[in-house]
């Protein structure tokens, strides 16, 4: 099982850090396809959260929720895409935190890194939606890249 468990975060940081790549390479493209691109990203999330503990079934649902939220909604709504990412943002970090302080697996340096800079990127894309839109692609390109280097790293401390 564990095994399987470090498996998936290292699937999961590897799919982070190439979408990450791609909205810091491609910024002003990344935003006319993210509902579709970040959509069906977070149905995948959805489904590794669910396979990685039953414990993280209410995260695998708000991101399936999101997920089909973005693929659902058009492009020209991005004012809302802005608002669930950050919401999703928050609602993670809180949820990686409170995995800090009840699994003493997730006990590091860089898992609780991941969860503060998680909870401050949902805080500042919720506090400047007008900033939000221009800098949108940095700031998720950003976090998708600092999630990947986290849930490789996962990944490898419990596949030991």
């Amino acid at each position: 099982m564990r095994y399987m468990l470090s498996r998936i975060f290292i699937f999961e940081g590897i799919a982070l850090g190439i979408l990450g790549l791609l909205f810091l390479l491609n910024p002003v493209e990344s935003i006319f396809v993210f509902t579709d691109v970040a959509g069906w990203f977070f149905i995948v999330l959805a489904i590794l959260s669910i396979l990685k503990t039953p414990r993280d079934i209410l995260m695998g649902i708000i991101d399936l929720v999101i997920g089909l939220i973005l693929i659902i909604m058009p492009i020209d709504t991005i004012g809302i895409i802005i608002i669930s990412y950050g919401m999703w943002s928050l609602i993670k970090g809180i949820y990686l935190l409170i995995m800090f302080f009840t699994n003493k697996n997730t006990r590091s340096g860089l898992f609780i890194l991941y969860s503060v800079v998680t909870i401050i990127f949902g805080i500042v894309i919720l506090s400047n939606l007008a900033m939000s839109y221009v800098m949108l692609p940095y700031v998720i390109g950003t976090y998708f890249i600092i999630s990947a280097i986290a849930e490789v790293f996962l990944g490898f401390k419990f596949s030991n």
